[in-house]
């Protein structure tokens, strides 16, 4: 009994963990995605990334983005996205240097709730 209080919290900590994580998808045009890499036309050594991407997919809504930049396997930066252009569709403009060593990975997460549905991922990680 005097174990009673430990086994509620534990049971609490893992009553919101999701059970099963969301469908990992890449960002491709068949599952509605226009993604564009080109070097940036204001600065050197630098890569543009842009990515529209549907509304909804499976039934399931847009919920929000990350994006994620590396140097040499390290993380240096992250930050959620969850624009929708004027157009009515979520859209991602990021720049990320394109010098040795640096990376980057865009994810879009579909579903409703704490636990998501769907991921789509747009990386240039090796």
């Amino acid at each position: 009994m005097k174990y009673i209080f430990l086994f509620f919290v534990f049971l609490s900590i893992n009553t919101f963990a999701c059970i099963v994580g969301p469908v990992q998808l890449n960002v491709s045009e068949p599952n509605g995605f226009n993604f564009v890499e080109k070097e940036s036309e204001f600065y050197e050594s630098v890569t543009e990334i842009s990515i529209t991407a549907p509304l909804k997919y499976k039934g399931e809504p847009f919920e929000l983005g990350i994006y994620s930049i590396s140097l040499n396997g390290k993380l240096v930066g992250k930050s959620i996205h969850s624009s929708i252009n004027e157009s009515g569709v979520p859209e991602f403009l990021g720049y990320v240097s394109n010098k040795p060593g640096f990376s980057y990975s865009v994810s879009f997460l579909y579903g409703e709730g704490r636990c998501k549905s769907y991921e789509f991922t747009a990386s240039n990680e090796k």
